[in-house]
């Protein structure tokens, strides 16, 4: 009887594992390229700072909605500004005492792009260098 119930219990999981990993599929080759991966800290005041995120992609196959960024444990939601050879994604992380509205979210897991495409839900590791910090005067 015990090991009827461990055997039970063992497929249980294998099943869960499965519905879990087909939410979210990780892409070795996404449908895109990334030209470029950045992220910089700016700075307006002492009250007003933040980081801000930004992935150029190229070559993109298909309809695709990018739906967040995890960058650093945080889903940090997306902007689009679509040109005609590329796509520029932004993403904003606010200071604490920022005006601006914090969208994010705790995540985990490694730096990564989530996007959907075709109906499903889908996400390719991205790895962001960081450039200097941005000064802005008002």
């Amino acid at each position: 009887m015990k090991n009827h119930f461990v055997s039970i219990t063992a497929a249980a999981g294998l099943v869960l594992i499965q519905f879990s990993c087909q939410a979210i599929r990780h892409n070795n080759t996404a449908p895109f390229k990334v030209k470029d991966a950045i992220y910089y800290s700016w700075f307006v005041n002492e009250n007003e700072r933040g980081t801000n995120v930004e992935l150029t992609l190229t070559k993109l196959k298909g309809t695709i909605e990018f739906e967040a960024i995890i960058f650093r444990n945080i889903k940090i939601p997306l902007a689009t500004i679509i040109s005609e050879n590329s796509v520029l994604l932004k993403g904003v992380l606010p200071g604490p005492e920022s005006i601006l509205p914090d969208r994010s979210e705790l995540s985990t897991g490694p730096d990564r792009l989530l996007f959907i495409r075709n109906g499903d839900s889908s996400s390719v590791n991205i790895e962001l260098k960081r450039v200097n910090m941005k000064y802005f005067k008002i």
